[in-house]
């Protein structure tokens, strides 16, 4: 799909619609949860989609400002990211794509239901003590695994992921209330590309038990428009680590294990890539805010007397006219910044403390950093170290 038709109006306009869908429907169960957890990049525009639409709802609606603080303030990104691609060279003893993309998901619903438990028995999970490992003692981000660590135990919360196929939502679900603790609750806003024509089987029968059991809410869109497409439609670049993955594996004897780590680019100081990606993704969110104005402002119109809505009528037109500016500015800033075809911006600030022996990205500009063999087994019995000093011996887990 050509850019021109990935950004049109049409699929910006619904993308607008998508996010006040998703900011109606957290308003309904924002009181009784603790969290927003998000396991998708993909998720990450969209939620600042709906942080958005409270705002402009809160001028009108009182009750929509506490809902843009829940959103600003309690949203969990977990990162699940599991578009895995292995090199031929590394495919030994049975590697491949598949499992390493299902043992990934696997792992990563696991990660989330450690948050429904207390700090104290979250801090001895292998799961967790995986991720935060790798935050501390690769990457040195010692003060992100300290957050992670100090979030308190979720009694409820609300999951916003995004839908294609169905199949990673549909393994996350299946493996994350099994292991959620007795009296927990969970709640699942799955945004769906095409109008949900992509869905597939077997995978759309098992979200759709969810969805009959008031368990999971459709929120259907013409184009997920950000979806795999890098940091610079996402505002968040991922971080495999496949070799490290597998040596956990062989030496904890523990299944399924996953090493993802997501970073923000806009975030960091830096290069001239970062700051490209960082003003292509602000220009990207300045015109789905126009696209939520409209849609709002046309949900608005219709409990308008006839003089106001003719007001209201030329303020649509004028939001039109800007989005159509936007719409031609990011499609101009895409072209000239080779947003799709340049390599994730900032990974040397995050991978400055190691060297790799391979670095290399997946279709879906998932990075992939392997970190060769020896230096792979020497972080993962530093990690057994590190587990045994935090917290005893470590009990082998197969699952």
């Amino acid at each position: 799909m050509g850019i021109e038709n990935l950004l049109s109006r049409e699929n910006l306009l619904d993308y607008g619609r998508m996010c006040n869908d998703v900011c109606e429907l957290i308003k309904r169960y924002y009181e009784d949860a603790d969290r927003i957890v998000i396991p998708s990049r993909g998720a990450n525009p969209i939620i600042k989609g709906a942080e958005y639409s409270a705002r402009v709802r809160s001028y009108h609606d009182d009750t929509y400002e506490n809902v843009k603080k829940f959103i600003e303030r309690n949203s969990l990104p977990v990162p699940l990211t599991a578009d895995i691609s292995i090199p031929e060279k590394y495919r030994k003893g049975g590697k491949n794509p598949e499992r390493e993309t299902n043992d990934t998901r696997r792992f990563g619903a696991y990660l989330i239901a450690e948050f429904f438990k207390d700090g104290k028995e979250r801090r001895c999970s292998p799961y967790f003590s995986i991720y935060r490992y790798v935050l501390e003692e690769i990457e040195k981000r010692r003060n992100l695994a300290e957050r992670y660590r100090k979030v308190e135990e979720i009694d409820s919360a609300i999951l916003l992921d995004t839908v294609i196929s169905g199949r990673a939502l549909s393994t996350i679900l299946e493996n994350l209330y099994p292991n959620l603790p007795e009296g927990k609750e969970l709640v699942t806003i799955a945004v769906a590309d095409k109008h949900m024509k992509k869905l597939r089987e077997p995978y759309k029968s098992k979200l759709y038990e969810h969805y009959y059991r008031g368990e999971l809410h459709f929120v259907p869109v013409r184009r997920i428009i950000t979806e795999d497409r890098g940091a610079g439609y996402l505002g968040i670049s991922a971080i495999i680590y496949p070799d490290l993955k597998w040596k956990i594996e062989e030496l904890a004897h523990i299944s399924p294990v996953g090493c993802v780590t997501w970073y923000y680019p806009y975030e960091l100081n830096g290069s001239k890539s970062v700051s490209r990606h960082r003003d292509f993704f602000d220009s990207l969110v300045r015109a789905v805010k126009e696209s939520i104005k409209i849609d709002l402002e046309k949900r608005r119109v219709e409990r308008l007397s006839e003089r106001e809505k003719e007001k209201s009528k030329k303020k649509i037109a004028g939001l039109l006219s800007d989005l159509k500016r936007r719409q031609s500015e990011l499609i101009d800033k895409s072209e000239e910044y080779k947003i799709l075809s340049t390599p994730e911006p900032g990974l040397e600030e995050i991978l400055r403390h190691i060297k790799p022996e391979m670095v290399y990205e997946s279709s879906a500009h998932a990075v992939h950093v392997m970190l060769g063999d020896k230096t792979a087994e020497r972080y993962a019995r530093d990690f057994l170290r590190y587990y045994a000093k935090n917290c005893g011996n470590f009990k082998n887990t197969r699952r």
